[in-house]
């Protein structure tokens, strides 16, 4: 397997959740679709150099291919030292960006807490850890409350439009045939 392919490979894995494929048309053509998934569309970049920079013009591709396809787009690249996760800001992205920022943060804070835990051995820094826990938990309600409001509203809708497309108004009068008309039967 090519550097670029396990790169795909290791997009699939992270994205595993959004049902990801590897298109075949990944890997060094100028299509942007080298991993999609439902609700994503990730261009992957392999170099051996130490640096990497994502040109203006594989941005702007990757931009209009997930624009076009209505995905949510992500470029993965991997240079000689690591692998970096990059996501277009645009007005689009941004409300999206600022959440995924956020539950990253609390997930980090809880992790850093987590591993403090051991050390907490008096007072100051029992509310030191305390405090710090209290900022994380508001962080991560206030994400949650966003996302079951945004769930509701979509489950409210949903609901309407399973009742309008399916709800048949008993009373509604239906028109009887006049008596002595052809009523299908063959006279």
């Amino acid at each position: 397997m090519s550097n670029w392919e396990t790169l795909e490979e290791f997009v699939k894995s992270l994205l595993k959740f959004d049902n990801p494929v590897r298109t075949p048309l990944s890997g060094g053509t100028k299509h942007e679709e080298d991993v999609v998934g439902t609700y994503t569309l990730s261009q992957c970049k392999f170099t051996s150099d130490k640096n990497i920079s994502i040109l203006d013009a594989d941005m702007r591709r990757l931009i209009l291919a997930a624009s076009m396809m209505n995905r949510f787009p992500i470029f993965v690249s991997e240079y000689a030292e690591g692998k970096a996760v990059s996501i277009p800001s645009r007005s689009d992205t941004d409300p999206i960006l600022r959440e995924m920022l956020k539950l990253a943060v609390i997930k980090w804070g809880l992790n850093n807490l987590e591993d403090l835990k051991h050390t907490i051995k008096t007072p100051q820094i029992l509310n030191k850890v305390d405090t710090e826990f209290r900022k994380l938990k508001k962080l991560f309600y206030e994400l949650d409350s966003d996302i079951k409001t945004q769930v509701s509203r979509m489950e409210n809708m949903l609901d309407q439009k399973h009742i309008d497309l399916t709800h048949y108004d008993l009373f509604e009068v239906v028109e009887a045939p006049e008596y002595g008309e052809n009523n299908g039967s063959k006279q």
